[in-house]
């Protein structure tokens, strides 16, 4: 935490010192631009006569982020008989404030401007306000701000304003809210759309969540792409591998990558993923039973008994045997691309990385962002020739 300071203001010099902490003083000429900020305000703020309307352009100038929201909420304390209006680019400063917010959609000439209120949604109002201050249409995906997978959807798709939601299911929220928000504000007219992880979703999952404007990747995971031997081929020519050396090269890593998976599908890891899976597909049938048409307590109890037991005589182990034989075939075809539809392991792309390039997970991805980037790059277009496209 920050230092609290206090001004000593005399008829020919000001200083400032630390409230709290014994140390020397000094001039106000060897502040910071964050004190300077931050004592400008305060002395604008208490100077504005009474009943002022306040206006503050960037407010979150030169101040920490771990400091603004609760400074700001002291400042407003000072004056409650006067007026803020914060024209801000932080949109998590924004959110911090307890207030009506407005968006600049776009700027004329004339001039005007294109200004929306922040309506009610689902949506939180970060959120909200990112999409508002959007000129191109929204993708929500998963995974996390800072992550590969995050990068990766960006650069894959520069028209779109990607925006991370951590899971699958706030993914298909999202895009749910935004069409709900569309729907009863047709003026805003946005174009949404998610990208979903596979997991263990069947051709009719996949449908119905093609119909609500969510795509799903065809493997298991995104960071299953990185392993796919096109994707590692782009890589080996960027080493520098070429003719009978990159056939070679790529072969050992089919051969090596193939032989990792088949180790951690061995003996009792191999039953592991199939429970997981199993569970998976479990909830989604239970998630489905339809209870809607029974007309009393009978009824639906009888419903739900012939749907648990047909889960459990049957589809169970429909679902078990179907998964071993579609697996251990991949595996005897040496089938990559295909096991990669299924197979998940967060310790796959480490491996990717030991076989490719003789380095860690983090090193590799940090280095993958960076080819990513290259002007032309065809590890890009590999990548992208494998996700969804959206129209």
């Amino acid at each position: 935490m920050l230092p609290l300071k206090k001004l000593h203001i005399t008829s020919d010099d000001i200083r400032v010192s630390s409230i709290g902490i014994e140390s020397a003083d000094y001039s106000a000429s060897e502040m910071s631009d964050g004190e300077r900020a931050v004592f400008y305000i305060l002395g604008q703020v208490l100077s504005a006569n009474e009943g002022s309307i306040l206006i503050f352009d960037e407010p979150e100038l030169h101040i920490h982020k771990s400091i603004i929201s609760n400074l700001w909420d002291e400042i407003e304390k000072l004056r409650p008989d006067c007026s803020f209006l914060m024209i801000t680019h932080d949109i998590e400063f924004a959110a911090t404030r307890v207030a009506k917010k407005y968006v600049i959609r776009n700027y004329y000439s004339d001039p005007a401007w294109d200004i929306s209120e922040i309506p009610d949604s689902e949506l939180d109002e970060q959120t909200i306000t990112l999409i508002l201050g959007s000129r191109k249409p929204i993708l929500f995906v998963e995974g996390e701000k800072t992550s590969l997978d995050m990068e990766t959807y960006r650069l894959c798709y520069p028209e779109w304003t990607v925006i991370p939601k951590g899971s699958c299911k706030d993914v298909i929220q999202a895009v749910s809210a935004l069409r709900k928000l569309n729907k009863g504000m047709p003026i805003l007219n946005i174009k949404c759309a998610g990208i979903v992880d596979r997991d263990t979703r069947d051709n009719s999952q996949i449908q119905k969540l093609e119909g609500e404007g969510i795509k799903v990747l065809l493997y298991s995971e995104i960071e299953n792409i990185f392993s796919l031997p096109s994707v590692a081929n782009e890589v080996l020519k960027i080493e520098g591998f070429d003719g009978d050396d990159l056939i070679n090269k790529k072969e050992e890593f089919k051969g090596r990558l193939l032989d990792y998976i088949k180790k951690e599908l061995s003996d009792d890891k191999f039953e592991k993923f199939i429970v997981k899976r199993i569970h998976r597909r479990i909830d989604n049938y239970l998630k489905n039973i339809d209870l809607s048409n029974t007309q009393n307590s009978n009824e639906m109890k009888d419903k739900l008994t012939s749907e648990v037991l047909t889960l459990t005589d049957s589809k169970i182990n429909e679902w078990i045997s179907e998964m071993k034989d579609e697996i251990q075939g991949y595996i005897n075809n040496q089938d990559i691309d295909r096991l990669l539809y299924i197979y998940e392991n967060k310790g796959l792309l480490n491996e990717t990385a030991l076989i490719l390039k003789s380095t860690r997970k983090p090193d590799f991805e940090n280095w993958l962002m960076r080819q990513l980037k290259v002007p032309n790059s065809s590890l890009l277009q590999a990548i992208k020739a494998v996700l969804p496209e959206l129209s």
